[in-house]
């Protein structure tokens, strides 16, 4: 997949190695091989503290698998914030490995 955005450039590209890569403006994003090592990562401190996560807002949501890994701690509502709807929408069709069924 390849296109412009309003904002940028957007190419997923298949890798033998790494699966899906994603890249805006030609800068490597995130991969299939360890999006799960960075979206756990970005998580899990947050969401094992003490307390309840009732709302929880996620600012340049991208590919989706940090609103995946939040969704496992069932938080009553989870808002998704990006500039550009083009890098939030191509994952539901190109990187479903890395967001599941969290849109």
């Amino acid at each position: 997949m390849s296109k412009r955005s309003c904002y940028q450039q957007i190419d997923i590209i298949n890798n033998d190695n790494f699966g899906r890569i994603r890249f805006l403006n030609k800068d490597t994003q995130i991969s299939e091989y360890d999006a799960h090592i960075d979206d756990d990562c970005m998580v899990s401190p947050i969401a094992k503290t003490k307390g309840k996560r009732n709302k929880v807002a996620i600012l340049g949501c991208g590919d989706g698998g940090i609103l995946w890994e939040m969704l496992k701690y069932k938080p009553k509502h989870a808002f998704l914030v990006d500039i550009d709807s083009d890098v939030v929408t191509a994952p539901e069709k190109y990187l479903k490995k890395m967001c599941g069924s969290a849109f």
